[in-house]
């Protein structure tokens, strides 16, 4: 009888790799909204992000500043016997993972057109057009936390 155990542990983690300043200039952006009620995080969202329906949005990308990671535990046991002319194997995997995520979401300013939507209807909304009008919504402010996630398989 042969019995084979492992343990192993992994980790992977992902720094925050924000862009440079000199390629998009967020002192010169927080210069111009200093004063204007926009939530900001200097770590994980130093400017805020406006997204256009139909349109590609400007501003960092909410998940761009994350620092996130992930550990895993895992212990392996099989067992083999032979007996006569055959080969009984059999086993058990544990494995843990532990994944985390540090981010702030920012502060999200959405024109999805739902503003210049025909009011009795609901359609006809256009995101540029409430762009255009700046009838901003009501936005969507995160706050920074850690997301812990775990989770087990064995077979």
């Amino acid at each position: 009888m042969i019995n084979e155990v492992r343990a192993s542990f992994s980790r992977q983690n992902q720094k925050a790799t924000p862009n440079p300043d000199s390629l998009v200039n967020n002192k010169g952006v927080q210069e111009k909204i200093k004063g204007l009620n926009f939530i900001q995080d200097p770590i994980f969202f130093p400017v805020p992000s406006i997204g256009i329906g139909g349109l590609p949005g400007f501003g960092p990308q909410q998940w761009q500043n994350a620092i996130q990671g992930e550990d895993a535990f895992t212990v392996l046991d099989n067992v083999t016997k032979i007996v006569g002319s055959h080969t009984l194997k059999t086993g058990l995997m544990w494995r843990r993972d532990r994944a985390w995520n540090l981010a702030g979401w920012g502060y999200n300013l959405d024109f999805s057109g739902g503003l210049t939507n025909d009011p009795v209807s609901g359609l006809g909304g256009n995101g540029l057009a409430q762009f255009q009008r700046w009838l901003a919504p009501r936005p969507a402010a995160g706050l920074r936390g850690v997301l812990l996630f775990s989770g087990a398989l064995a077979r």
